[in-house]
C-alpha cells in the first residue's frame, strides 16, 4: 500500500500543497478555491489538533513553492 501523497503526486495537472500553519492553511484554502485547476490541500492532523493561532480572514496565499528553513549542506549529503 502506498500513502495517499504518493499517489497523488502522479495526477497530471494537479497543484498539491500543505501547510505549516493555521494562517497558512486558512490562505492556501481560499487561494485553491479561487484557482481554476484542480488542487489538493494535504493537512496534518497534528497540525489540527496542536498548533492554535490567529487567522487573517482576508489573506490569500500564493500557490507557489515556500522555502521554511534551509537545510545546511551536511543533512544534505547525509541524505
Amino acid at each position: 500500500s502506498q500513502p495517499l501523497h504518493a499517489y497523488i503526486m502522479g495526477v497530471p495537472g494537479l497543484k498539491i500543497a500543505t501547510a505549516a500553519s493555521p494562517e497558512a492553511a486558512y490562505g492556501i484554502t481560499k487561494s485553491m478555491i479561487r484557482d481554476d485547476g484542480p488542487c489538493f490541500l494535504i493537512f496534518p492532523v497534528k497540525l489540527m489538533k496542536e498548533i492554535k493561532g490567529t487567522v487573517n480572514l482576508g489573506q490569500c496565499m500564493p500557490l507557489k513553492a515556500a522555502l521554511l528553513h534551509k537545510a545546511s549542506d551536511e543533512s544534505v549529503k547525509s541524505g
